[in-house]
């Protein structure tokens, strides 16, 4: 990879004194050259998608497509050495602009994993960037990317929770009707399980298991009081007042439930500090900050 260039895009094409001379420079390099990496793993367009050079990602897919669709989707799905490709970059660095690009150009990309099976929608939750979620959710329908499980079993559901108080890309996800809300992740935990295990205040717990009730959760809000091993029924539809007279009457008891037998009978992803004075507290090394 030539060095000089490989700085440009890092400090947006400064050292060639403007797009200008830096895209002569790039189409003017043979198209093998946008396939090189450094030790990392990362092409140039990895690094203008984490940089947020929408210029120069435009510039770099088109030279290397030269009318060519298939040679552009060939750059565009290039992974790193975590399996990144340049929209994961894009999505966890918030550049909307590039998101859209690359969606637009190979909505496939949204079904690409990395490493450890975050896909592009799982990324935009654990990051909280609702806007980006957006463009990602709408090719849903052709890809079916909405219940995608990482590693650990999570969807982008489950993540959205386990951030906290984001409501906004709960609320998006939460609202789909193709997004399954009773999802098991490895640990055997559903949305609401994992709602119901968190240290939040009682109005949030009643607001978002209404939530989930209202939009066909309510399955799952009945495993988390019942778990005898029987089989349930689906539950039918109800009005916002039935769903409100449920979830406000049997949130208290989920809420005792929830701090004396789940404690118990469920370990959260990655465990439990065993002593010192963080004893108790449950940890995860893919929440890990």
């Amino acid at each position: 990879m030539d060095p000089k260039l490989y700085r440009a895009v890092i400090k947006g094409y400064v050292a060639y004194e403007g797009l200008g001379k830096l895209r002569l420079k790039i189409c003017s390099s043979p198209k093998q050259f946008l396939h090189q990496k450094n030790s990392k793993g990362n092409t140039l367009l990895h690094i203008a998608a984490r940089m947020g050079s929408s210029e120069i990602c435009q510039v770099l897919i088109n030279h290397m497509s030269g009318g060519k669709i298939e040679a552009g989707e060939k750059l565009i799905r290039v992974v790193n050495k975590n399996h990144y490709t340049a929209l994961h970059d894009a999505v966890r660095n918030g550049h909307e602009e590039i998101v859209n690009l690359l969606i637009r150009r190979d909505p496939e990309l949204a079904l690409l994993t990395n490493n450890v099976g975050e896909s592009p929608l799982f990324s935009a939750a654990d990051k909280r960037h609702d806007r980006i979620a957006k463009p990602i959710l709408n090719v849903a329908p052709d890809y079916s990317i909405e219940d995608q499980q990482d590693n650990e079993g999570n969807t982008a559901l489950h993540l959205a929770v386990l951030r906290g108080r984001h409501g906004k890309i709960f609320k998006s996800m939460i609202e789909d009707v193709r997004v399954d809300k009773a999802i098991a992740n490895s640990a055997g935990h559903t949305v609401i399980d994992i709602l119901l295990m968190q240290e939040q205040n009682f109005i949030f717990k009643w607001w978002i298991t209404t939530f989930v009730a209202i939009y066909e959760g309510l399955e799952s809000l009945e495993l988390a009081i019942n778990r005898n091993g029987e089989e349930y029924a689906r539950f039918r539809k109800l009005n916002f007042n039935q769903v409100q007279q449920i979830a406000s009457t049997n949130l208290p008891v989920i809420t005792i439930i929830a701090t004396v037998s789940f404690a118990a009978g469920f370990t959260m992803p990655g465990g439990y500090v065993g002593d010192g004075p963080n004893a108790g507290i449950c940890y995860s090394k893919r929440f890990s900050l």
